[in-house]
């Protein structure tokens, strides 16, 4: 390429901008970080990880129907309403209680839901639910 002189054009680098300095585009060096542990051989000491577990919840669901009282306990909603044993009438309202140790969520039902919950294919929701209350 030439300019309007007649001058050589070829050996200006055309992608950068002859004004801008060249350690604009290079990238700046990495600060070093903390020294490894190293043992008197040169290898590094690899510390044992500890891993922590958070303790786990416990749910803890208590149904009233008239005068009996069910409680069933397991590590999720789940678990906790499917530890109870169904019912084999249920004709009155139901008052449900469930916790997780922390809080306390209180809910009444009434006979024809009540059924409903302890259906095999409506547990899971019935126990997402009661979870969500806890939140």
């Amino acid at each position: 390429m030439l300019d309007k002189n007649g001058e050589d054009l070829s050996k200006f680098n055309t992608n950068k901008p002859a004004f801008i300095p060249e350690s604009v585009y290079k990238a700046p060096k990495k600060k070093p970080g903390r020294p490894k542990k190293v043992n008197a051989m040169g290898r590094k000491i690899e510390e044992p990880k500890v891993e922590e577990k958070p303790p786990e919840k416990t749910y803890e669901i208590s149904i009233t129907i008239g005068d009996t009282t069910v409680v069933g306990k397991g590590t999720t909603p789940l678990e906790a309403l499917e530890s109870i044993k169904t019912p084999d009438k249920i004709t009155t309202k139901v008052f449900i209680s469930i916790t997780d140790g922390t809080r306390t969520k209180d809910i009444m039902y009434m006979p024809d839901k009540a059924k409903i919950m302890f259906r095999p294919t409506a547990r899971y929701l019935y126990a997402r639910n009661l979870g969500f209350l806890l939140k």
